[in-house]
């Protein structure tokens, strides 16, 4: 039998009871972790600024906010990390291997490279996903603000699709430790974080990419790599996360803009 819409009111009110029921530690705890997570944003927006020596912050230190940098998820409590800036649905994933080079990541795909993408997730399977070990790859490359040398070598964009190809000829293991070819279906989702440059603004027209909506971004599926690839501001990523918890700052008046 399916709810009916004025059914709402009585699920709230007992809903609202159960929480009523909440211990005050547990209360406080909430309240503590949204405090938390205002002191990220509001201390992520001052990076983004010239600090006190007159220059723009490194990337590392951008990137050791939102996961501690030469780690790994089997090394890292939840509480450890703040993925959630990015994405509220990076924080579930199988592993994740931040600013450690392929051959020592010890993850899923055995990958014989000494690259190191400065987020690399390997999220869990979908349900019934034949033959995979693995739903999905996540690929989160950071540069530090106001960078303007992206091009050739240095372009964040192939310097993603340089780690989908090497993941793509990795040997994925299996649960039982026994190895398989990554499948061609993997989905592999790249994101680059960086200030959108001129110089930046160039390479994603150049690598073919659609400006979002906004200004403030690109995106692009390379159907080669199958991969989607994202571009966004660092400005970008602050606002959002700033919105996305909004209502939780309002809630407890504190003040991020």
């Amino acid at each position: 039998m399916e709810a009916e819409p004025s059914s709402f009111a009585q699920h709230r009110e007992a809903y609202v009871k159960v929480l009523g029921e909440l211990q005050e530690v547990q209360k406080s705890d909430l309240a503590e972790y949204v405090v938390h997570r205002a002191t990220v944003l509001t201390f992520f927006e001052k990076l983004l600024g010239k600090q006190d020596d007159g220059r723009f912050s490194r990337e590392d230190a951008l990137h050791e906010l939102v996961f501690p940098l030469r780690t790994t998820s089997n090394d890292i409590d939840y509480d450890e990390h703040n993925l959630w800036v990015l994405d509220e649905r990076l924080a579930y994933h199988r592993f994740l291997a931040s600013d450690m080079p392929f051959s020592q990541q010890a993850g899923p795909v055995d990958v014989e490279s000494e690259d190191r993408p400065d987020l690399l997730i390997y999220n869990n399977p979908f349900a019934l996903a034949p033959g995979s070990e693995f739903g999905s790859v996540v690929v989160v490359e950071f540069k530090r603000p106001e960078r303007r040398d992206v091009g050739d070598e240095k372009s964040p964009i192939r310097q993603t699709l340089r780690y989908v190809k090497q993941i793509r000829e990795g040997k994925a293991s299996r649960v039982d430790g026994s190895t398989i070819n990554v499948p061609e279906t993997t989905p592999f989702f790249c994101y680059v974080v960086a200030t959108l440059t001129q110089a930046l603004h160039e390479d994603a027209r150049e690598h073919g990419f659609t400006q979002a909506p906004d200004g403030h971004g690109y995106f692009h599926f390379n159907q080669n790599y199958k991969a989607y690839i994202e571009v966004s501001d660092y400005r970008k990523v602050l606002d959002d996360a700033k919105k996305r918890n909004r209502a939780f700052f309002d809630r407890l008046e504190i003040d991020v803009r």
